[in-house]
C-alpha cells in the first residue's frame, strides 16, 4: 500500500524524501514550460531552492509564497512558456484578477457513462459546528433553524480544535474546575460543558433533522495541546483516560434527545502531531478501541449502537508521505478491534492551503490546483489499505485553513471550490462531506452571523449546498468533458437525480472560464422533453475586490435572500427545451436536470 503511496505522491508533485534534492539557482534565465529545472506541482513550477512545491506551510520555505506556493506563483502572471519559475504551467490559471467575460462562445462536449461509479450518502451534503457552541450562539434563532433545517437530512459534526479543550462537568466531574486541572494536564483552554448545554446543542440537532457526530477530548489527563503543538510520543505516548468522557457517555445513555439523535462518537481532532509516529498511530488507534468498549457497556442494547469516528487527521496528512505512513498504520491497528461496518474513517482537507498565502485567489480558477482534492483521497486511500473499506468521511475540509480569508473564503469565489468538491468527493467514494463550517461571523461558513443575536445571513455557498443536496441523488456517474481547448475550464458531474422519476439525471457544469460554453445534449436528452436549469452566478461584488467576490449570489439571474417570516426564496428551475444546448455564462455554476435516453433506470 505505501509503494502506491509513493506513486500518488508523486502525481500531486509532493516528494517522496526530501534526501537528494538538486538545490539550482532559484531562476533560471530561460523559460522552462516543461519544469525541467524546477518542481512541479499544483500546475505550477517551482525553483529548486524552495525544497518543495506548494502545499500546508509552502510560505515558509526559501522564496516565500511568491516563489514556492501556487497562488502566489499564478497571481504574479509569469507562464512557463515565456518564464523561468517561479512560474504556472501551460492550463494552470490566468493570474488574478480574473478576466472580463468575453463575447466568444465555446463549443464543448459533455458525455456520461451509464454505469454507476460510486454511491454516497442521502446525507451526503453535511456541515460541522465548532466546539464552543454553547456561549456563542442562538441556536433559537429562527433564520438558523430554517436554513439549517433545509439541508437535512443532514450530520452534524461537533468538534474541531477545541474538543481536546473541553472537560464535561457531568457526573464525579460536576465541579471540576479549569482553573486547577490534575497534572499533566493545564489550565491552557481548558472549557467547561453541562450537561444543559449538550442537551440545547441535541435539542437543536433534533429540530434542523441532523444527526450528531460528536467529538471527544482524547487528550483529558495527558499533557494539555500547546500551540504550535509538541510531540508526545516517543518510545511510548501519554496514558489515555476516558474517566471524564466516561462520565459524559454514561449520561448520554440514558437521555432520550441525546441517545436518539447521536450517529457517532469521534475521537480526538487532528492529534497525529501530538500523538507523533508509528508508536503514536498505534495508540490513537488504541484509543478508539478503547472506546468502543465504552460504549458497548454503558449503550443500551437492542437498538443501533453509535459508530466510532476517527481518526480526523491533520490537512496536510494525505500530501505528506509521513502522514499517510501515520495513517497506514493507524488503519492497521485499528481493524484489531474495531470492525469496518462500525468504524467511519475520516480526514481534514484544505485544498488551497492556507487562507493567508497571498494570492490564494487565483487558486480558485485554477484547474491543477483543484484537481489536489482528488489526487489527496486516493493517496489516502491506498495508505489505508484493508481499512478502505470502512466508509470515507471528508470529516472537516474547507478551501483553505487558517481561519480561511475574508472577502475570498466568505464569497462567490469560494463556490467554485465548493461545488466542485462536492462533485470530486462523491466520484472518489468519499460518503460524506462534513463542510466546515455551518455557522461563523468570518472566515468560510455556509452562514454568516456576526455575533449570538446578529442576523443570520447565508453566504453563496449555503445555495450552492442547498441545491446540490435537492438535486443530486446519492447514485453517481461518470463524466467525459471533450471539444476545445476551454474544455480544461468545464468541472463536469452527473448523478441520479434525488426524488425525481426514474431515468433523470443532474449534471453539475462548473465553467472557469470566461468564455460561454455551449454544452449540447444530443444522445443525453431523452427526445420532446423539457429540462430544468439552475444557473448560479455572483451578485453585487464586495467594494475594491473582483466581481467574482460577492457575499450573495443570483439564481437564474435573480439575487438570492431570505423572504419575510422567514421563508426561502423560489429555487425552481428555469424550464429549457431538451434539445437545445446548455449555455453557461462565463465563471457560473449550473444544475441541469433531463430526462436521459439511458441513465439512472
Amino acid at each position: 500500500a505505501l509503494a502506491a503511496v509513493a506513486v500518488l505522491l508523486s502525481a500531486v508533485g509532493v516528494p517522496a524524501s526530501n534526501g537528494g534534492l538538486d538545490h539550482r539557482a532559484a531562476v533560471e534565465s530561460a523559460p522552462d514550460p516543461t519544469c525541467s529545472t524546477g518542481i512541479k506541482a499544483d500546475g505550477v513550477c517551482c525553483p529548486h531552492s524552495c525544497g518543495s512545491c506548494g502545499g500546508h506551510g509552502c510560505g515558509s520555505l526559501p522564496g516565500g509564497a511568491a516563489a514556492c506556493c501556487a497562488g502566489g506563483i499564478i497571481a504574479s502572471g509569469r507562464v512557463c512558456s515565456s518564464d523561468p519559475p517561479p512560474c504556472a504551467m501551460s492550463g494552470g490559471g490566468g493570474g488574478w484578477p480574473p478576466p472580463e467575460p468575453t463575447n466568444k462562445t465555446v463549443g464543448v462536449s459533455v458525455s456520461v457513462g451509464q454505469a454507476v461509479i460510486a454511491t454516497v450518502s442521502d446525507r451526503f451534503v453535511s456541515y460541522n459546528l465548532d466546539s464552543g457552541w454553547e456561549d456563542r450562539w442562538n441556536l433559537d434563532d429562527p433564520r438558523l433553524l430554517l436554513l439549517a433545517g433545509a439541508l437535512g437530512p443532514a450530520h452534524l459534526r461537533v468538534g474541531g480544535t477545541g474538543e481536546d479543550y473541553l472537560v464535561y462537568a457531568i457526573g464525579d466531574f460536576a465541579n471540576f474546575s479549569c482553573s486547577h486541572p490534575p497534572k499533566p494536564m493545564t489550565t491552557y483552554r481548558c472549557t467547561l460543558v453541562t450537561e444543559a448545554e449538550v442537551s440545547a446543542l441535541f435539542q437543536f440537532a433534533e429540530r434542523i433533522n441532523a444527526s450528531v457526530l460528536f467529538g471527544l477530548n482524547d487528550m483529558f489527563g495527558r499533557p494539555t495541546k500547546t500551540k504550535p503543538e509538541v510531540p508526545l510520543c516517543h518510545t511510548e505516548c501519554p496514558p489515555q483516560d476516558l474517566s471524564n468522557a466516561a462520565a459524559l457517555l454514561t449520561w448520554a445513555a440514558a437521555t432520550d434527545v441525546v441517545r436518539n439523535n447521536l450517529y457517532g462518537w469521534e475521537l480526538g481532532n487532528e492529534l497525529n502531531s501530538v500523538l507523533n509516529g508509528a508508536v503514536g498511530a498505534q495508540t490513537q488507534a488504541d484509543d478508539l478501541i478503547a472506546l468502543g468498549k465504552l460504549v458497548d457497556s454503558v449503550w443500551p442494547k437492542g437498538g443501533p449502537m453509535p459508530r466510532l469516528v476517527g481518526p480526523d487527521t491533520h490537512s496536510a496528512t494525505e500530501y505528506q508521505e509521513s502522514g499517510l505512513a501515520w495513517l497506514h498504520t493507524w488503519a492497521e491497528t485499528v481493524l484489531k478491534g474495531v470492525s469496518p461496518s462500525r468504524l467511519i474513517t475520516t480526514f481534514h482537507m484544505y485544498a488551497l492551503g492556507s487562507g493567508q498565502t497571498s494570492g490564494i485567489e487565483a487558486s480558485f480558477l485554477n484547474p491543477a490546483s483543484l484537481d489536489k482534492v482528488s489526487a489527496g483521497v486516493r493517496a489516502m486511500q491506498a495508505a489505508l489499505g484493508p481499512a478502505a473499506s470502512a466508509e470515507l468521511w471528508a470529516g472537516e475540509t474547507a478551501a483553505a485553513n487558517n481561519g480561511g480569508k475574508e472577502g475570498v473564503t466568505d464569497t462567490f469565489l469560494d463556490s467554485y471550490w465548493y461545488a466542485d468538491q462536492l462533485g470530486q468527493f462523491a466520484k472518489t467514494g468519499v460518503k460524506v462531506f462534513q463542510r466546515q463550517v455551518l455557522l461563523a461571523s468570518s472566515g468560510y461558513p455556509l452562514l454568516l452571523c456576526a455575533s449570538e443575536n446578529a442576523t443570520v445571513t447565508p453566504t453563496p455557498d449555503y445555495w450552492v449546498a442547498l441545491l446540490f443536496s435537492r438535486l443530486m441523488g446519492t447514485r453517481v456517474l461518470n463524466v467525459t468533458v471533450g471539444g476545445a481547448a476551454e474544455a480544461k475550464d468545464l468541472r463536469a458531474y452527473a448523478h441520479c437525480s434525488r426524488d425525481a422519476p426514474s431515468g433523470t439525471v443532474t449534471l453539475l457544469l462548473i465553467n472557469l472560464s470566461p468564455d460561454t460554453l455551449s454544452v449540447p445534449t444530443t444522445g443525453l436528452a431523452q427526445p420532446g422533453s423539457q429540462r430544468q436549469e439552475w444557473h448560479l452566478t455572483p451578485g453585487t461584488p464586495l467594494a475594491g475586490l473582483s466581481r467574482l467576490q460577492s457575499k450573495q449570489a443570483r439564481l437564474n439571474g435573480v439575487e438570492l435572500d431570505l423572504l419575510p417570516g422567514p421563508a426561502l426564496p423560489s429555487l425552481v428551475g428555469r424550464a429549457e427545451d431538451g434539445a437545445s444546448a446548455v449555455m453557461l455564462a462565463a465563471q457560473s455554476i449550473t444544475f441541469v436536470r433531463l430526462q436521459s435516453t439511458s441513465l439512472c433506470a
